[in-house]
């Protein structure tokens, strides 16, 4: 990253292409703050977009986003209280992917509510205790779709990774959120489609430390960007 006041040619060209995006897409233009260009929502007031030199600042939507964006390259803790990163505008994070989290700092600030909130499909890792559920066996005998304990924040088409935990330690299933909110008993659930298994030996819970930086997976949380390029490669 280049340091303050010193930005390439792509940088500048990425930044203004930033301000123009923002511009068209909802009437607002930056006020010089403190050195920084602020942008502020245009119903509450509140800032959704500050950018300085080669950085952008956003609001993410909640915090299993926030989790998620920070296993990104050029993608960092603001240092602001709250749910804010700071994008890095060296090239890092393409442009498109830049608006996006535009889109989403803008509509995060607006109070919408969090299923309310645009976003792309996202990929979740979820651990499973086999001692509570036969989660291995799911899916034998030509099963492809169950119902799974939903969580807030995954919604119908993201994909979930199965962690098993001991005894197993390991990945084994790829599945895709199909439906949400489904009332079975007294509890909410959602069915999920079997989409890939994987071999047991191939992430395990020390190939997740040593080789992705995944220390334990007690709930659901964002998928580091290296591990899903494997896991859609393996």
């Amino acid at each position: 990253m280049m340091a303050q006041g010193r930005m390439s040619m792509s940088d500048v060209l990425l930044r203004d292409g930033i301000i123009a995006y923002i511009g068209e897409e909802y009437g607002i233009y930056p006020a010089l703050e403190d050195g920084k260009s602020v942008f502020r929502h245009e119903c509450n007031g509140r800032p959704f977009a500050v950018l300085k030199g080669d950085l952008l600042s956003i609001k993410a939507c909640d915090i299993y986003t926030l989790d998620e964006l920070l296993h990104h390259e050029g993608i960092s803790p603001d240092g602001q209280r709250g749910r804010w990163v700071s994008v890095s505008l060296d090239g890092t994070v393409p442009y498109d992917e830049v608006i996006i989290l535009v889109d989403m700092s803008h509509d995060a600030v607006e109070g919408k509510r969090r299923e309310d909130i645009r976003r792309e499909p996202r990929e979740w890792l979820i651990p499973a205790n086999p001692k509570v559920y036969d989660v291995v066996h799911a899916f034998d005998n030509g099963v492809d779709t169950i119902a799974w304990r939903s969580h807030r924040g995954i919604r119908i088409r993201d994909t979930i990774f199965i962690y098993v935990t001991l005894p197993v330690a390991a990945i084994l299933f790829k599945c895709e959120v199909v439906e949400t909110d489904v009332l079975i008993g007294d509890r909410k659930e959602m069915m999920i489609r079997l989409l890939r298994r994987y071999d047991p030996a191939s992430f395990t819970r020390g190939i997740l430390y040593d080789e992705y930086g995944i220390y334990s997976v007690r709930g659901p949380r964002g998928v580091p960007y290296r591990l899903s390029l494997a896991l859609a490669a393996d």
